[in-house]
This record gives C-alpha cells, sequence and structure tokens, in this order.
C-alpha cells in the first residue's frame, strides 16, 4: 500500500478484482465486501478488504493474488478454489 489507510476507490477495486464497478456496487450493498465511505461519501476499498474478499467468494481474481501489496497476504491462505 502506499501509506494510504484506504488505496482503491470502487472503479479501481472493480478492475482489481476482475468486474464490472456495478457488481462490485451490488456485492458491497450486499454487504460481502468490507469498504468505508469518506466524509464526502466516496467509497474506499483497502488491500486487506480486497484480499478477504477474494479469499471468501473464490473470486478469479489474479491480479490481485499478482500484486505486491496483496501477494503477502493472500498467498498465507490455502488454496480454497481461486481458479488460476
Amino acid at each position: 500500500m502506499t501509506g494510504r489507510m484506504f488505496d482503491y476507490d470502487e472503479p479501481a477495486a472493480a478492475r482489481i478484482l476482475e468486474m464490472t464497478p456495478k457488481t462490485l456496487a451490488r456485492y458491497r450493498k450486499k454487504g460481502a465486501i468490507a469498504h468505508y465511505r469518506l466524509p464526502g461519501g466516496r467509497i474506499r476499498y483497502s488491500a486487506d478488504q480486497l484480499a478477504d474478499f477474494v479469499r471468501s467468494h473464490h473470486v478469479p481474481a489474479r491480479r490481485v493474488l499478482e500484486s505486491p501489496q496483496m501477494s503477502s497476504q493472500v498467498r498465507d491462505f490455502p488454496n480454497k478454489g481461486n481458479r488460476p
């Protein structure tokens, strides 16, 4: 992470998770992915929140698993159906 607490806005997080921002918004509204709302109302996701979502929903998000920010968080967990 770059030192900021919440590095990814919704479009950036959706690209990392290999889904559309609309799909990510649906997951967020269902409570399936943790997020934070900034005082101005903008949505942000931390690297930890994205990694937790990948682990718990078995999303085939190669960019998440391969990115330097996420690799140390994700590689310590067993592969539970993540697609190659």
